[in-house]
């Protein structure tokens, strides 16, 4: 038997005979929850349309990854045209938000995904497959000279944040309701530092587009090919890392991830010596910045493997 606080199971709502949810917590602990036929409340948010354009889809993105499940858009003076781009947009680049309701002074928009298929670890997947092939695409765009494989890149940067701010919504929504990660056999805290990673795994999607952007303007310029042919040779070095770093994170393989570090260390060493960054000419700044990216991705697969090893710990 288990004698519930009075106040606490009348600001829940329970009645006699009502269902609740217990859930043994890894710590010894007891989890009590409400269960049975009562729906919760819907979490909304409403955001007041007075700011700039800009401002309002910033709000909303913030909306989004707090975790609300309803996103309220409203003006008293009604919403202007750039209000309801900036509201279009969000929806376009959010994953799962729908405008369920539209008029002159509000907008309602509702999370439409089932939290519960998709664990965010397959969510982390999917975004370093996107940016392995974002790497990949300039690796060897930068042996061939050929750009072509190199266009549409930003948009492919754009999903990848998509799926980033996807993730960190499901950390939010998964420390509201702490039973929900019990309900899909996670730990919580899998769960949370899917973020890092994820993050991780986003800005190396942001200097694959940088790497490409400095490819382009080379090539156009006719500079020297030294750049290209040494970032070519250093991508199945980069690539192989990456591999073995995530693959450890994900199998928490501590043992893997040791050796992730070792490599890292190699490969930055390695990257310093092989770039000859011109001294001075038009391409010596794009050398230089194509350089430092390279070590970067080396620098942020050595990050992944500190995860790695946190989470085989836990």
């Amino acid at each position: 038997m288990v004698t519930l606080p009075k106040e606490w199971a009348q600001s829940v709502g329970l009645k006699k005979n009502d269902s609740v949810t217990l859930v043994p917590q890894s710590n010894g602990g007891l989890l009590i929850s409400v269960g049975g036929k009562t729906a919760p409340a819907v979490d909304r948010r409403i955001i007041d349309a007075v700011g700039s354009p800009t401002a309002l889809y910033r709000q909303l993105i913030g909306a989004y990854i707090a975790g609300h499940s309803e996103i309220v858009v409203e003006s008293d003076h009604g919403l202007s045209g750039d209000r309801l781009q900036a509201v279009s947009t969000f929806t376009q680049t959010s994953i799962g938000m729908e405008i369920m309701e539209e008029d002159e002074n509000h907008v309602i928009i509702r999370d439409l995904v089932d939290h519960t298929e998709v664990p965010p670890m397959k969510n982390v997947r999917r975004e370093y497959v996107l940016v392995r092939k974002m790497l990949a695409d300039v690796f060897a765009a930068a042996g061939t000279a050929d750009m072509a494989a190199l266009q549409g890149m930003v948009d492919r940067d754009t999903e990848v944040d998509r799926i980033h701010w996807l993730i960190q919504r499901q950390s939010c929504i998964h420390q509201g309701d702490i039973t929900l990660s019990a309900r899909m056999g996670l730990d919580l805290r899998q769960v949370t530092g899917c973020v890092n990673m994820s993050k991780t795994i986003e800005r190396m999607g942001d200097h694959a587009v940088l790497m490409a952007d400095h490819l382009i303007k080379m090539v156009r310029d006719k500079s020297s090919l030294e750049t290209g042919q040494a970032l070519h040779a250093l991508g199945p070095e980069l690539l192989g890392l990456f591999d073995r770093t995530v693959q450890a994170w994900l199998d928490r393989d501590a043992a893997a991830a040791e050796q992730g570090i070792t490599d890292g260390n190699k490969a930055v060493k390695h990257i310093t010596q092989v770039f000859s960054v011109p001294a001075d000419g038009s391409d010596a700044q794009e050398a230089g910045l194509i350089a430092g990216s390279a070590k970067r991705l080396a620098e942020y697969c050595l990050d992944i493997s500190e995860s790695a090893i946190n989470s085989a710990m836990e």
